[in-house]
């Protein structure tokens, strides 16, 4: 942590003292200056605000970024905290302040682990005539195949945040594939998530509750999410190159740049949501 952020003083001057408008803390260690998470929150403030000098300073853990926004009763107009939702709106403990701005899924990587950012990543590496085609099916086979094991798990991880329960993909989610292979499908065991939903379903005291938001792709932890979606498309580029590999960091940077080369600005629920909450700086 710098001096400047010792102090809720320090932290509203930093902007000025960068010569910034904004000054933006997010998620991410203060050695890595071109951290995914600042590659993801700069690409979106490009296509948003194009014109806004804001300065991207990776800030530690979520919990260091969190304890510098609860210095103030508000946060100073000239400071942005960009935070991962996780499971923060389902236990009711989100910050409401225009400064302080959630991810619209999980993780920044729940934007990105999309069928379309796969297949233009395929495209690009795969210069085939009917690499589109191929790629559209495979996914969307694998996803209607496995759709019901991902709503599962989206519900029961919301529950076990609720309760203070171990999730079922929060950790350790490698033990969750039929064949843990790389290359291989990546497939769910369906006896895991069973055995898994037990497990949580004796670990909750009194009511269970209900969980509203099934929607997957938003709810799974972000990093499994990614994950499945790496291991797919490793899968699918091997029918072509049986010698295909790559790093999954770099894998994740390439989504990056694919994902806001076509941002849309209006008609999607993600990109509408990014736009209200920056629409005042």
């Amino acid at each position: 942590m710098s001096t400047f952020e010792r102090s809720p003083d320090g932290i509203a001057n930093r902007a000025l003292f960068l010569d910034a408008d904004y000054v933006a803390y997010h998620e991410g260690s203060e050695d890595d200056a071109f951290s995914l998470d600042m590659l993801f929150w700069s690409n979106l403030a490009e296509r948003l605000k194009p014109g806004i000098n804001i300065r991207f300073l990776p800030s530690g853990s979520k919990s260091d970024i969190t304890q510098m926004a609860d210095s103030f009763d508000s946060v100073p107009s000239n400071t942005l905290f960009l935070l991962d939702r996780d499971y923060d709106d389902v236990i009711g403990v989100i910050r409401q302040d225009r400064n302080i701005i959630y991810t619209y899924g999980y993780s920044f990587e729940n934007d990105l682990a999309r069928q379309d950012n796969i297949i233009k990543f395929l495209k690009e590496n795969f210069p085939l005539r009917d690499i589109e085609e191929i790629s559209e099916r495979e996914i969307g086979s694998y996803i209607e195949e496995n759709m019901g094991s991902f709503e599962s798990i989206a519900r029961f991880d919301q529950l076990s945040r609720f309760h203070d329960v171990a999730g079922i993909a929060t950790a350790n989610f490698q033990r969750l594939y039929s064949d843990p292979a790389l290359g291989s499908q990546p497939d769910i065991s369906p006896e895991v998530i069973e055995t898994e939903i037990c497990r949580v379903v004796s670990s909750i005291e009194g009511e269970r509750g209900e969980v509203s938001d099934l929607d997957w792709s938003r709810r799974l932890n972000g990093h499994f999410l990614l994950d499945i979606f790496y291991r797919l498309t490793t899968r699918i580029g091997r029918k072509f190159d049986p010698r295909f590999k790559i790093d999954k960091k770099f894998f994740c940077r390439a989504l990056i740049t694919l994902h806001f080369k076509d941002f849309p600005t209006n008609g999607d629920v993600r990109s509408d949501y990014y736009a209200t909450t920056f629409d005042h700086v």
